[in-house]
């Protein structure tokens, strides 16, 4: 199994505090009028490295398998938005797997019915360490290297 459980709940932590102090502050310089712009420059500071993790979608992932089966789930570390989704298919229908992009790498599961061909959408693990995307690179490697094609 492969998650970044711990990592993400720091992320959704301070993404709370990142946006809760922006919004105060913003909020201070029009209550405040004479220190309006220390403020708003305040409110700007934290707003954004909030916009820059946001950008780099960090997601809670979690990867498994489930008896005969892959099972993906992931969902928005936002503190106030979350949108839960899960993959799920039979390891017989895994045909690969793709690693695209670097400062926001994704990873897209392929599968293959036996009729069709398809794509999953693309999932964010850009919060993933080292270690952990190079253990999911490993177990979907042996995966796919260890399939018995009927």
């Amino acid at each position: 199994m492969v998650s970044n459980f711990k990592r993400m709940v720091f992320v959704t932590i301070l993404l709370g505090f990142l946006l809760i102090v922006a919004v105060v502050t913003f909020i201070f310089a029009f209550i405040e009028p004479y220190r309006k712009t220390l403020y708003l420059i305040i409110s700007g500071a934290f707003l954004l490295p909030y916009l820059i993790i946001l950008f780099l979608k960090p997601y809670y992932f979690i990867f498994d398998i489930e008896k005969d089966k892959i099972v993906v789930k992931f969902y928005h570390a936002h503190p106030f938005i979350s949108n839960y989704s899960q993959i799920k298919f039979p390891l017989q229908q895994f045909d690969g797997y793709d690693i695209r992009g670097w400062l926001v790498p994704k990873l897209i599961l392929k599968i293959n019915t036996g009729k069709q061909k398809g794509k999953y959408p693309p999932v964010s693990i850009s919060f993933l360490s080292k270690k952990e995307k190079q253990k999911l690179k490993e177990i979907l490697d042996n995966i796919q290297n260890n399939k018995n094609f009927n």
